[in-house]
């Protein structure tokens, strides 16, 4: 789950896509998905990928406590690289380990 601040409108997340991606080497379609209203935005985006991992900055007002579904798409294949769901609150998030330091990633 991803947590977006609706107070601000420049956001930056990273997730852990479903195959490997090189930056410079094609271009990622975003959607999301406002759950209530169900409304689907493409954005525009730049990405960086980081110890294996997918970053992502895009503009986007979020609807405070809104629930949004995101699709995150390479363009050249049309491939699914990350789906995912994300929330928008303004409040202060909780450090929540699953496995309590049993493994390490």
């Amino acid at each position: 789950m991803i947590i977006v601040n609706p107070d601000n409108t420049n956001h930056t997340i990273s997730v852990v896509p479903r195959f490997d991606v090189t930056p410079g080497s094609g271009e990622l379609t975003m959607v999301l998905t406002d759950s209530y209203k169900n409304t689907s935005d493409t954005l525009v985006n730049t990405f960086d990928v980081s110890r294996g991992k997918l970053i992502i900055t895009f503009d986007y007002t979020f609807r405070s406590e809104g629930r949004y579904d995101i699709a995150v798409t390479y363009l050249n294949t049309s491939e699914v690289l990350y789906r995912g769901a994300a929330i928008a609150t303004n409040q202060d998030t909780q450090e929540y380990k699953l496995t309590n330091n049993k493994f390490y990633y």
